[in-house]
């Protein structure tokens, strides 16, 4: 059995995970009266798990550390919220074209930072992010600066202008987007794209010697990462009604991105959706009622915890405890499928064999 089938085989489980995520607006209600916090927490799980399925394509896949992510969730919330305001655009239509520009910025910062190696393209991402966080700032007059941008109010529920007075139904709309990023992500995982990227992260100098153009390869993961998180950036920019540059592009929304996904298990299919599911309620839960504690706030604090802990005991994520507990004697495991890696000539072969040539 290959990893894939490990990961997604698990029928059972994936049905009664869809349909505990399908039920959540109406289980809260058997429990609280007011559910605002609940269901807000539920569309943070569904919202970041998609941001972590975009991260995975590039972070996961490709083994190239992003931490520019919230850039392109800021590009998709102001080129919705920007045409919405001024040229009465519906948000449907400028979350495409949010998709658009967030895809081009991923070629224009792909182009040159894939010419450089390790950490050197994570510090690459890191400036990115903060440029586009000043220029948000800096151009009030067009983006609102530090006052954020607020569309014109409207009663009831208008379809056409992304606004629904139920709060579920914006939770129903992230989780459809989680579902899709999070099949967008098992098609790049299965794709010649796919095991090109895992071909150029085992070795890069061997997988060019096979004929891998890893430039390219890794400039058509980022446009695809981006343009999935530029789509989540319009429904949380038309659910909250308000961005502001601070909120939308920094770099601790980046690194959060990042770390639900190696909380959950980098380069998995579930990782993302798993570590979305631990982190989020684990942060707000301890932020509401416990950021009166240490001054600093009790949910820093564990946030730093997780992570140390994590780095030390389970750097291949939460997945990783499955193999950990199944593992049989002098058997060899990785921390993902259980199986020995493959390498980048392995890799080269499926990809060859997906584009249907010898």
């Amino acid at each position: 059995m290959n990893r894939y089938t490990k990961q997604i085989g698990h029928k059972p489980m994936i049905i009664a995970a869809g349909i505990l995520f399908l039920a959540y607006p109406f289980l809260i209600q058997l429990f609280v009266e007011d559910t605002t916090f609940l269901l807000t927490m539920g569309f943070d799980i569904c919202r970041f798990a998609a941001l972590a399925c975009s991260w995975n394509v590039i972070g996961g896949f490709g083994r190239q550390i992003s931490w520019t992510h919230s850039a392109f969730l800021g590009i998709g919330a102001y080129t919705s919220m920007l045409m919405f305001m001024c040229l009465n655009t519906s948000p449907w239509i400028g979350m495409l074209a949010g998709m658009l520009v967030a895809g081009v910025l991923a070629l224009l910062i792909g182009a040159p930072t894939f010419k450089l190696n390790g950490v050197f393209f994570s510090l690459a991402t890191i400036a990115t992010c903060q440029i586009v966080r000043l220029l948000l700032l800096n151009y009030d007059k067009f983006t609102g600066g530090a006052s954020g941008l607020i569309p014109p109010y409207q009663e009831g529920t208008h379809l056409w202008a992304m606004k629904f007075d139920s709060g579920p139904m914006y939770y129903y709309l992230m989780f459809l987007c989680m579902v899709a990023c999070q099949v967008v992500m098992i098609l790049v995982d299965r794709s010649r794209l796919g095991y090109y990227l895992k071909a150029i992260s085992n070795d890069q100098i061997a997988a060019e010697s096979l004929g891998i153009k890893s430039h390219h390869v890794k400039m058509k993961a980022l446009v695809i990462s981006a343009m999935m998180a530029s789509a989540v950036g319009t429904i949380f920019a038309f659910k909250n009604r308000f961005i502001e540059p601070d909120t939308m592009v920094s770099h601790d929304l980046s690194l959060r991105i990042g770390v639900t996904v190696i909380l959950g298990g980098i380069a998995t299919i579930w990782g993302p959706i798993i570590g979305a599911v631990v982190l989020v309620p684990v942060l707000q839960i301890t932020y509401a009622y416990g950021q009166n504690f240490f001054n600093a706030g009790l949910s820093q604090i564990l946030y730093g915890m997780i992570l140390i802990l994590l780095v030390i005991f389970l750097p291949n994520g939460l997945l990783s405890l499955k193999d950990k507990f199944a593992k049989q004697p002098g058997e060899k495991r990785n921390g993902d499928g259980g199986e020995l890696p493959a390498g980048p000539a392995e890799h080269t072969r499926k990809a060859v064999q997906k584009d249907g040539t010898q």
